[in-house]
């Protein structure tokens, strides 16, 4: 594990993962599943705490992921917050939530189907899409005024909110959430752990990965 300063530029988080980081590259998880690796970067912006996972293909091609009846494919992803950078408080996590230990904030990118938009005739059309939820240990906590919390999408190297309906070529999604809901200040020292639940089919549990950042 180690140790970096995240100042107001795009800082990459140095991921404890299978292989280590060279200068500033970022670390992956790599999921056979996905084709490739899927990597975590972190960012401050405006005020903001933004998390960031890159899957190896553009998102559309891994929406839906049913066959025979089963889904054998998702982007979802969980980047935990530990606060405090300490794994003795915050969430008690398990086998069944790799990476939960120790955090106090969870930011998840979940996959669902629901209405996308409608067509010509007025008739809703269905699709997927990634919800975003941000949690403060195990409940849903109130929100600031104004903030929703939404996953955007990175097109022409710009994050923007996504039109589902009509999925651009885009790899990279982004969740974002201020700093002080978060209780985040500058010196603060926190554990970032980024997990794809995909890859998490057997011990120890090769989706999950790691990184201590002191914010700046």
């Amino acid at each position: 594990m180690k140790t970096l300063l995240i100042s107001s530029a795009v800082v990459v988080l140095l991921l404890a993962a299978v292989c280590p980081a060279v200068g500033d590259a970022p670390l992956s998880v790599i999921c056979k599943k996905l084709g490739g690796a899927v990597q975590f970067k972190a960012l401050t912006e405006g005020g903001n705490f933004c998390a960031v996972a890159t899957h190896p293909k553009p998102l559309k091609t891994f929406l839906g992921g049913f066959k025979d009846g089963g889904k054998t494919y998702s982007l979802d992803v969980v980047v935990y917050l530990d606060t405090d950078a300490n794994a003795k408080t915050g969430l008690k996590g398990g086998d069944f939530d790799p990476g939960a230990k120790g955090a106090e904030w969870k930011f998840e990118a979940d996959e669902v189907t629901t209405s996308l938009a409608k067509d010509a005739n007025g008739e809703w059309i269905n699709g997927q899409k990634l919800d975003a939820t941000v949690m403060k240990g195990d409940d849903d906590p109130d929100l600031p005024e104004g903030y929703f919390p939404e996953w955007e999408l990175e097109v022409g190297g710009k994050f923007q909110s996504a039109d589902w309906a009509e999925l651009p070529e885009s790899k990279t999604i982004r969740l974002c959430g201020p700093l002080s809901f978060l209780g985040l200040k500058t010196g603060q020292k926190v554990r970032v752990v980024g997990v794809v639940p995909l890859c998490n089919d057997a011990f120890p549990f090769p989706g999950v990965t790691e990184t201590v950042i002191v914010l700046k």
